[in-house]
């Protein structure tokens, strides 16, 4: 099989680079932050077309944020093939024992 093989991303990716508008793009910058906070209503298109297309475009110029949505998306597709499996009863009881725990401590009488 010929091409380039498939690589971590490293620090390459995220130095500075001009994109298609000219302006500079460092991977962890704001508008990544933004991207990953939006990345779910993205996946779930519940999200203003107008809006979409600019994370598009974000996709576009940052190959860190893009692999980040594509592996999010991969997760999600190998998440909903997998059937639910049947917690064991013991496990069960010992979470529900756990959680009443947790809560009854944070009541204040």
């Amino acid at each position: 099989m010929t091409g380039t093989p498939k690589r971590d991303i490293d620090a390459r990716d995220m130095e500075v680079k001009k994109n298609e508008d000219g302006h500079h793009h460092r991977h962890g910058g704001k508008q990544c932050r933004e991207t990953l906070t939006q990345m779910s209503d993205y996946m779930d298109s519940g999200m203003d077309p107008k809006k979409a297309k600019s994370l598009e475009e974000h996709f576009a110029n940052c190959k860190a944020c893009l692999a980040v949505m594509k592996t999010l998306r991969k997760t999600i597709e190998l998440f909903r093939k997998k059937p639910a499996q049947k917690m064991p009863a013991g496990v069960a009881r010992e979470l529900h024992a756990a959680i009443g725990e947790k809560i009854r401590g944070k009541r204040k009488p």
